[in-house]
């Protein structure tokens, strides 16, 4: 038996465990990541948490609405067991109807038909640096060699602030992203950062100015690139470059994943890939119901 529950009714254990347990455990799904990254949500449960589905929301005009919340890479179906497709045409098809619209960023193991792809980056650490870095492409390998490694200094010595700073105040000055993005990554960082799941890298000139820095979330068997800022003002330094190079120096030859977490966008994708790593895709599923076109007119700004 399917049922829904609110987030308020679930047994926060029990949900952990089962995240825990399935093909695709992720720290995104868990219970205080999910509380932190949206104030309601709910999920379809089947039996005694055998699998579970979470569905955050909002509600806007007085209509609710599924999304997936801003630093959520992906969701889904979580199960004990395999899922196959009949669970998964089945809990998709018990989203509750007072739900106008679903926006669900799914995980990989998902083969629902209808969705539409997002494409990502991943890089497996599991040989030795000189190994990984013979894969990097040769735009990657020239900019690397304009890096004065002895007038750059690569740190843990930085803050979730810095870091969130450096982004707002170079990149985030063109892209405009809503305060309460800046706010929602603090407060999931933090949770993070209690589980001991978060990596603060960055680095600095010899002076103490902060190049680049970057946020990396540790879960399970992957981590992910999870967020990231840069001096624009002094990016002839290679400072991202030098930060993900090091980076990778110091987690190779481990049974990990570095996922770089998208991108769509072709530029930002084509800076993923020259660091070696290979390109695959992730479905995103969307439904709503007929009869909004005003308010899906109106979905663009419901972010904000």
């Amino acid at each position: 038996m399917i049922r829904y529950l609110e987030s308020s009714d679930i047994d926060p254990q029990q949900w952990d465990r089962c995240i825990a347990a399935s093909d695709y455990s992720t720290i995104f799904a868990s219970f205080d990541f999910l509380s932190a990254a949206s104030d309601t949500w709910g999920a379809l449960i089947t039996g005694e948490y055998e699998s579970v589905m979470p569905l955050p929301y909002r509600s806007r005009f007085g209509m609710r609405y599924i999304f997936s919340p801003p630093f959520i890479s992906r969701l889904g179906i979580y199960s004990k067991n395999k899922i196959d497709h009949a669970l998964e045409e089945k809990m998709i098809e018990m989203i509750p109807k007072k739900f106008v619209l679903t926006d669900l960023v799914l995980n990989p193991l998902h083969q629902y038909p209808g969705t539409t792809t997002h494409v990502s980056y991943q890089l497996a650490l599991n040989q030795e640096y000189e190994e990984l870095k013979k894969q990097y492409n040769e735009n990657t390998k020239r900019n690397l060699k304009k890096v004065n490694e002895e007038e750059l200094i690569y740190s843990q010595d930085v803050t979730i602030e810095q870091i969130i700073d450096l982004f707002s105040n170079n990149r985030g000055e063109n892209v405009k992203l809503p305060k309460h993005f800046y706010s929602t990554l603090l407060k999931l960082s933090k949770v993070a950062d209690q589980q001991r799941c978060l990596e603060k890298k960055a680095v600095y000139d010899l002076s103490g100015n902060l190049l680049a820095g970057a946020l990396f979330l540790h879960d399970f068997q992957r981590v992910w690139f999870w967020f990231s800022g840069r001096d624009q003002a002094k990016s002839d330094q290679m400072g991202m470059f030098h930060l993900i190079d090091q980076w990778i120096r110091h987690n190779a030859n481990r049974e990990l994943i570095l996922d770089f977490n998208g991108s769509n966008n072709p530029n930002i994708a084509r800076f993923y890939h020259g660091f070696g790593a290979e390109k695959y895709e992730y479905p995103f599923y969307q439904k709503k119901k007929n009869g909004i076109k005003m308010f899906i007119n109106a979905y663009k700004y419901l972010i904000k």
